[in-house]
């Protein structure tokens, strides 16, 4: 934690972390938690697991009910949500289910066109658009998930992905950017411009969920805050010009 602040003293020059980085996230128009600000205690950047009466507690609360797919980030071309959607209906008439696409995250720009595919997928009782989720809640929805999906077109480094594997939940996501390198063998690499080859990334962490979860956790436990503050020191300093 000592490393991770002393990388963001560097880039900002302030000792007040948390002022500077919201700073930042406002004038940029980025999620605050991309930088790795979770609530995470201990020597791990990663946090973890969360009870079951939390997870129905924060489930009831976004008005969440039954299984449920995961996908977090701000509503903006670079993360594929539109793609992600048209996976999510070819894995549904694939397989019909009960299970929900959770859609996790603020409204970006051009955000108006995955509300619309929505519509002409006819998935509107399929998939929950939660908008903002606090900061608490992030790793709770991701415990209670059966895969977490980020199917971005491009991709800082990866927080969210390594918290939850932290949070046993196996992870689907782009064979782009940082993302390989941050799962290595212990998630599910697709080719975010198939929606296919999402839909069968989703499904086969579905169907190998407890090797994907072990996996998951123990990736997860590589990645301490000295490595998240040399990693996010080079996210920020790009973010920035």
């Amino acid at each position: 934690q000592e490393s991770y602040g002393a990388a963001l003293n560097y880039f900002t020059g302030s000792k007040n972390h948390n002022v500077a980085l919201r700073q930042i996230a406002m004038k940029k128009g980025l999620k605050l938690n991309e930088y790795g600000l979770f609530s995470a205690k201990g020597g791990s950047a990663a946090g973890g697991k969360t009870s079951k009466l939390k997870v129905n507690q924060v489930k009831a609360k976004y008005k969440i009910t039954g299984d449920y797919i995961l996908f977090l980030g701000t509503l903006k071309p670079s993360k594929n949500v539109e793609g992600l959607l048209e996976a999510f209906k070819i894995l549904i008439t694939r397989h019909p289910s009960a299970i929900t696409l959770i859609i996790a995250g603020k409204k970006g720009w051009l955000f108006e066109s995955i509300f619309e595919k929505a519509r002409r997928l006819r998935l509107e009782n399929k998939v929950v658009f939660t908008d903002f989720v606090d900061q608490e809640d992030v790793p709770v929805l991701m415990t209670g998930a059966k895969v977490f999906v980020l199917p971005s077109f491009w991709e800082g480094f990866g927080i969210p992905v390594i918290q939850a594997m932290a949070a046993g939940c196996p992870v689907v996501v782009s064979n782009l950017a940082s993302l390989p390198e941050v799962v290595g063998q212990a998630g599910v690499l697709v080719d975010p411009e198939k929606p296919s080859n999402i839909a069968d990334g989703i499904i086969k962490a579905m169907e190998k969920r407890e090797e994907f979860s072990v996996k998951g956790q123990r990736q997860a436990q590589k990645f301490d805050w000295q490595t998240c503050a040399q990693k996010t020191l080079s996210v920020l300093k790009k973010v920035a010009k």
